[in-house]
C-alpha cells in the first residue's frame, strides 16, 4: 500500500511539475504574441484570421527572421535618424535584386528579385499556398516565373535552388512557426516595390 502511495505521489509531483512549466512556457509565447502585434511596422487586418498565430509569426518575422531585410524595397524608411524605422509602404513587397555573375564574357548577368509576399487579390501571401510557401523557406524552391527579370522562366512548378534565401536556417521552424508566418502575411496589406539597389537599404 505505502509502495503504490508513493508511486502515486511520485506521478502526481512530476504532472505538477509538468503543468507548472507548460504554464510558464505558455506565458513567454503570449507576451512574445503581444510584442509581435507591437513591432508590426504596418496594421494588421485580423477579420477571420487567428490573432495569436498572427502575433506569432509577426514575431518571428520581424525580431527574429530579418524577413524584411530582403522582401521589402526599400528595407528602412529613407532619410537620416530613421534607420531602424522599417519601411512600411513597400513592407514585404519584394522587388529587393540580387545580381549574379554574368555566364559568359559579353552576356548580361541573370538578376533575381526577391517575391512580393503581401496578399494578392484573393489574400493569398505572395500568391503562394501554404504548401508552396513552406517549400520556399525550407528547401529553397518556388515558383521562378517572378523571380528571374531577365531570362524566361522554366515551365516547371519549382525549378532551381533561391540561392540567396537563408533556407537552410529556416528549415529548421516547425509548421506551427511557419504556418503563423503564414497567417501573418495574409493580415498585412498588399503593396508594391519601391525602389532599392539591394537588400538592408
Amino acid at each position: 500500500m505505502r509502495a503504490k502511495l508513493s508511486s502515486l505521489i511520485v506521478v502526481l509531483c512530476i504532472l505538477t511539475a509538468l503543468l507548472v512549466l507548460n504554464l510558464s512556457l505558455t506565458g513567454q509565447e503570449s507576451s512574445k504574441v503581444e510584442r509581435g502585434l507591437q513591432i508590426s511596422p504596418v496594421a494588421v487586418k485580423l477579420d477571420n484570421l487567428n490573432k495569436n498565430m498572427v502575433g506569432w509569426g509577426s514575431y518571428l518575422v520581424n525580431a527574429a527572421s530579418g524577413c524584411a531585410n530582403c522582401h521589402s524595397c526599400p528595407t528602412y524608411v529613407p532619410g537620416t535618424g530613421k534607420a531602424k524605422q522599417l519601411n512600411s509602404q513597400n513592407y514585404m513587397a519584394g522587388g529587393v535584386p540580387f545580381a549574379f555573375p554574368a555566364p559568359t564574357k559579353g552576356s548580361s548577368a541573370p538578376e533575381l528579385r526577391s517575391a512580393n509576399l503581401t496578399p494578392d487579390a484573393r489574400g493569398v501571401p505572395g500568391g503562394l499556398t501554404f504548401l508552396q510557401f513552406k517549400t520556399a523557406l525550407t528547401e529553397g524552391h518556388k515558383t521562378l516565373k517572378e523571380a528571374f527579370t531577365e531570362f524566361p522562366a522554366p515551365t516547371e512548378a519549382f525549378a532551381g535552388e533561391i540561392s540567396v534565401m537563408p533556407w537552410r536556417i529556416y528549415q529548421n521552424f516547425d509548421t506551427d512557426d511557419l504556418a503563423s508566418i503564414y497567417e501573418y502575411l495574409k493580415a498585412i496589406p498588399p503593396a508594391k516595390p519601391g525602389t532599392c539597389s539591394g537588400p538592408g537599404q
